[in-house]
């Protein structure tokens, strides 16, 4: 049909003349036919097969044209293949099946000198929320403002040893910052959003049951393993005492924060107050049956008819 092949080939056929130009920093690809195909005929169409060789080649031929005539010298290219949702048996999606919430997220670095490792082609398991940061760090750009996502650590040898640790440390205070509003309260995030660091208390608030002095305690602890990482002497060589020669230690302390930051945060946007959900509930129904009662005294009043239905 003209929307599983029509629209299709009139993305493909602008592809070549995009690729060797140099008048964009982000070129975006939507191919509309494979969904139409699910939801016309479902997962097992005879037009799947044909539907995914298509778009198998067109990824082929991109991954191989920006290898070949890359779009600028001094810059990387990511090629990134992505999906919004999947789809159950009869093609559709918007429930909360694995098939219809599983979709897919693909990066693919166009960089033939890139040093990529291995395990980074190994299929993971990641919150949508978490694509946000990632494509927003990966392309340079700030992470939106309200997004509780953690960057995910997968993609993290796409970076030097620097621009983990500080793509960590932005995703890290972009966070701090959703607690201080979540927390308006909270001494402890308030004195660390406003970078009163106390590294001499750090031990002794370590088993403390409250959320935000625990949190504070992990934020405060990355940033000073990874202020320590950046104490070397540029100048003799040499590195201070308190130095931190590994630079996944910071890595792994930003990680621990910002999961349990997350978690925190997501929590927060779905376990809503029982009792408060319980008084609407009662008020809803209460309003309802004053409804009823006022409407059957009207009718009374009115003796048009024997029963009336409000």
């Amino acid at each position: 049909s003209r929307i599983t092949i029509e629209v299709d080939r009139n993305v493909s056929r602008h592809i070549e003349d995009e690729l060797i130009a140099t008048d964009w920093d982000l070129l975006i690809l939507h191919y509309l036919g494979l969904d139409h195909v699910g939801h016309t005929s479902g997962r097992a169409s005879p037009l799947m097969s044909s539907k995914l060789l298509e778009m198998d080649k067109v990824i082929e031929k991109l991954y191989t044209t920006l290898s070949m005539n890359p779009v600028s010298t001094d810059r990387r290219t990511l090629l990134m293949v992505v999906s919004d949702h999947g789809m159950n048996d009869g093609g559709n999606h918007g429930g909360s099946s694995f098939e219809e919430t599983d979709s897919l997220a693909l990066f693919i670095p166009v960089d033939a000198t890139l040093n990529v490792d291995a395990t980074a082609t190994t299929l993971y398991s990641a919150f949508q929320v978490d694509i946000v940061p990632t494509l927003a760090l990966l392309l340079g750009v700030p992470i939106p403002r309200n997004n509780i996502g953690v960057l995910l650590p997968q993609l993290l040898y796409l970076f030097t040893d620097e621009q983990k640790l500080r793509a960590l440390e932005l995703n890290s205070w972009q966070l701090l910052r959703l607690l201080q509003a979540r927390l308006p309260n909270s001494k402890c995030i308030i004195s660390t959003c406003n970078k009163e660091m106390h590294d001499g208390n750090l031990e002794t608030e370590t088993g403390s049951e409250q959320n935000d002095v625990k949190l504070c305690y992990l934020f405060q602890r990355a940033v000073f393993l990874h202020d320590s990482w950046r104490q070397q002497d540029n100048s003799t060589g040499r590195y201070q005492s308190n130095y931190v020669g590994d630079p996944k230690i910071p890595m792994e302390a930003y990680m621990e924060f910002l999961s349990n930051a997350s978690e925190l945060l997501a929590r927060g946007n779905t376990e809503k107050p029982f009792h408060l959900l319980a008084i609407g509930g009662f008020l809803m129904l209460v309003s309802f049956l004053l409804l009823l009662a006022i409407s059957f005294e009207v009718c009374k009043a009115l003796h048009e008819i024997p029963v009336c239905l409000a």
